[in-house]
């Protein structure tokens, strides 16, 4: 899957249940064997955003809310990277979790990811994680259970193995990580896992912030 654009890139609202945003091959309660590179670029800013009801969340890599199976990202088409890859060149990136900030809300599972699986996958993951950015990147929890905001592998309550090397970089801005500020269950992660996730982990972590 390669997605390319001159100007930006936006996964984000959702005003009803169910109402996600996917890059890749999935969906919610998806079960299946799914594989394929993942390759994300564009000129100015990327940016994953949960929605604000129920299961609207948002995310770069195979997998969705309560998916099942098999999934890696290995194969990749003729110029393309293996793995999932998301680069904004003159531009920041922001993955955050639905109604960042806002508690009480309706809205749970409203995740922001780039990565394989999602709340609750039940599946072996393997991928490498590569995620550039110009100008910053601003990785938040969002403000109802479970609207996590994570770059890796799994998700809260993902139950499998998983596996690759994530590589975080930003030319310049500013480099946040935060949790919810508001709500419980809003973390904010950069490794594979999450809340309560189960299974093996392994690969390298890098960041790099300039």
């Amino acid at each position: 899957i390669t997605l390319s654009s001159a100007d930006f890139v936006a996964l984000e609202d959702g005003n009803h249940d169910l109402n996600y945003k996917l890059v890749g091959h999935g969906g919610d309660a998806a079960s299946g064997n799914f594989t394929g590179a993942i390759n994300v670029t564009a000129v100015n800013d990327i940016d994953l955003i949960g929605g604000i009801n129920d299961v609207d969340f948002a995310q770069i890599g195979h997998g969705g809310s309560n998916s099942s199976g098999s999934f890696n990202a290995d194969i990749a088409g003729s110029g393309a990277l293996a793995g999932v890859n998301v680069t904004s060149t003159a531009g920041a990136i922001t993955v955050n979790g639905g109604r960042i900030n806002q508690s009480n809300n309706d809205g749970r599972r409203a995740y922001a990811q780039i990565g394989l699986g999602g709340y609750n996958s039940n599946s072996t993951l393997d991928a490498d994680i590569s995620v550039s950015a110009a100008t910053g990147l601003d990785l938040e929890g969002g403000g109802r259970d479970h609207n996590y905001a994570l770059i890796g592998n799994g998700g809260d309550l993902a139950d499998g193995d998983k596996s690759g090397d994530i590589y975080v970089t930003t030319a310049a801005g500013n480099f946040v990580i935060q949790g919810g500020r508001s709500h419980e269950l809003n973390a904010a992660q950069i490794g594979h896992g999450g809340f309560r996730a189960t299974g093996n982990a392994a690969g390298s972590i890098e960041v790099d912030v300039q």
